[in-house]
């Protein structure tokens, strides 16, 4: 635990310059607004995002070892140099001493929040695709640029995901101690600590939608995502960023938007980059489309361009990934396939893929022969009785939610909150993009947290807002029956975190990745350690796959050169 905090401030000091720095390109806005925990946040993700897209465009030519990690970490020494000399360096006004005895307990949250940040960070990964590819991956890409081919190795390792490239920067693995995974529990905190700031502001009296929204989402990050903090998991920091982005766009609408036009501008950039890290995440576009027609109405042409020139070079590297790693644009993805290369795999191939992760998501202990008999009415049907029972109720609540909405249509208390809120339908209308997305393509309910939450999160809070504004009675009455879930929500996430029977190990050094047996299996010309565990290679077998194909080889002396299949 001690190297693990000494890791979040290293990380910390390395990421916060890019992104002061880059929010400072644009000083005369900021100054006019006092720095607070939504522009830390940003700053934290557009530092992220910089340092992703470069770490992306160097993995073409080297392996992200020490090499780029020294870079970056001169680059931010000297970023640090220029922000305090040129005093940029922006002072939070940040005050959590109050009177007021619900913000008082709500303190008690955050710190069973960093508690159990810290133990669960310090834990070994629990995210089975983590075994089966996410630290083979995070391997590859310390060891050799981008590799050619790497999907006729294994499939997985063609799942390209940028968040995978930023692990790899911050793993220090060239230390030779253990490839470390601690960046995801430091995003989970910082993201939790910013939602706390909507649990803080209903505490003290906010009926905001966005406070609201932000309290929400303070419990589901602990009820849902506690296990995925120390794993470096895809579906992780895409959910984070969805929520936020949600609770950003909401807190947007709610203030003008001449003083909100800089903040659109860059929430739109991060979620660009979001969708790098999972192409599941692509409905998170329309909050983009609405940042460039509020823009558009606006005038600010500056605005647009900026945000065209970065969604050119954060998607360029990524497509650029995908082609190299597989052959396509993007894997698996479109049936579109311009790109020839002799490492590609066919088009059939990827299609496959789609539906096999498209089986398993909706019916995995069904036989794939018996489930691809079924239409698909019965699919979903039988998809929605195998579910758990609150997975079941967040389906429900999303199909039912219409009717209390069109019931307290003849309130006219009802009626005006829904006028003067009109444009929160934008988000509303992007989450719900998001959840039938996420159930045409692969219904796995971790991959569809962020938005099936967001859109819970949104409809729920109108309705809470609608309810607290009747009188204080039941304003106190919700902040107080708000504030028991949450301390019974942080006990039992505390009790999970915990895993006494190795805290001693725990106390010096994270856990490491697992070591799984593997044996030996035969390539055409090469022959490398293949799992014979759940189809799971871990890390430290190095390279592996899930078995040998002697129709795959070599294209060169070395694994830097690729994969190719040969008919």
């Amino acid at each position: 635990m001690i190297i693990t905090l000494l890791l979040w401030v290293y990380q910390l000091f390395i990421i916060l310059p890019f992104g002061f720095f880059l929010l400072s390109l644009f000083k005369k806005y900021y100054k006019k607004t006092k720095p607070d925990i939504s522009y830390f946040i940003l700053a934290f993700l557009a530092g992220i995002t910089f340092l992703t897209t470069l770490s992306s465009f160097f993995s073409f030519f080297i392996n992200i070892s020490w090499q780029v990690h020294s870079f970056v970490l001169v680059v931010s020494s000297l970023l640090w140099i220029y922000l305090f000399r040129s005093k940029q360096i922006p002072n939070f006004h940040v005050n959590i001493w109050t009177e007021n005895k619900f913000q008082r307990i709500s303190l008690v949250f955050l710190l069973i929040a960093l508690v159990i940040t810290l133990f669960s960070a310090t834990t070994s990964p629990e995210n089975h695709d983590t075994a089966i590819y996410h630290a083979q991956a995070i391997h590859w890409i310390e060891t050799y640029k981008v590799v050619p081919g790497l999907v006729n190795l294994h499939d997985r390792l063609a799942f390209n995901s940028s968040w995978l490239v930023i692990n790899a920067l911050f793993s220090l693995s060239f230390l030779n101690i253990q490839s470390f995974h601690i960046l995801p529990s430091l995003f989970f905190l910082i993201s939790v600590c910013y939602f706390f700031s909507g649990v803080f502001a209903v505490g003290g009296g906010s009926k905001r939608v966005s406070d609201l929204v932000k309290l929400a989402f303070f419990i589901a990050a602990f009820l849902l995502l506690q296990t995925e903090i120390s794993s470096p998991g895809t579906d992780f920091p895409v959910t984070l960023i969805i929520w936020v982005i949600c609770a950003e766009w909401v807190r947007l609408l709610e203030r003008s938007q001449d003083d909100s036009k800089l903040d659109g501008m860059w929430w739109a950039i991060i979620a660009l980059f979001c969708i790098t890290i999972k192409l599941s995440s692509a409905p998170i576009i329309i909050f983009v489309i609405w940042a460039v027609i509020t823009e558009i109405r606006k005038k600010h042409w500056k605005n647009i361009i900026v945000i065209c020139i970065a969604a050119g070079i954060i998607i360029a590297p990524f497509v650029g990934r995908n082609i190299i790693l597989s052959g396509h644009l993007f894997f698996p993805g479109l049936k579109i396939d311009p790109i020839h290369v002799d490492w590609g795999i066919p088009t059939a191939v990827v299609e496959s893929e789609k539906a096999t992760i498209h089986w398993f998501a909706l019916l995995p202990n069904m036989d794939r022969m018996e489930f691809n008999k079924l239409t698909w009415q019965v699919q979903y049907m039988k998809w929605f009785y195998n579910q758990i029972p609150r997975h079941k109720a967040m389906i429900a609540y999303l199909g039912l939610i219409p009717v209390p909405f069109l019931l307290l249509l003849p309130f006219k208390k009802w009626r005006t909150l829904l006028r003067d809120h009109s444009e929160i339908s934008w988000p509303i209308i992007c989450m719900y993009a998001g959840v039938t997305f996420w159930l045409i393509v692969a219904p796995a309910f971790r991959f569809g947290y962020g938005f099936i939450l967001a859109a819970i999160g949104l409809t729920f809070a109108l309705l809470v807002k609608f309810t607290m504004e009747m009188n204080n009675l039941i304003n106190n009455a919700i902040r107080f029956l708000s504030f028991i879930l949450i301390l019974f929500v942080g006990i039992g996430a505390v009790k999970g975190s915990l895993h006494l029977n190795t805290i001693r190990e725990r106390i010096l050094l994270p856990q490491d990745y697992p070591a799984w047996h593997t044996e030996p299996c035969v390539f055409r010309n090469f022959t490398i350690l293949c799992q014979t565990e759940w189809d799971s290679c871990w890390y430290h077998a190095f390279p592996c796959a899930n078995g040998g194909n002697l129709n795959v080889e070599m294209r060169g002396p070395d694994f830097s050169d690729g994969f190719r299949v040969v008919p």
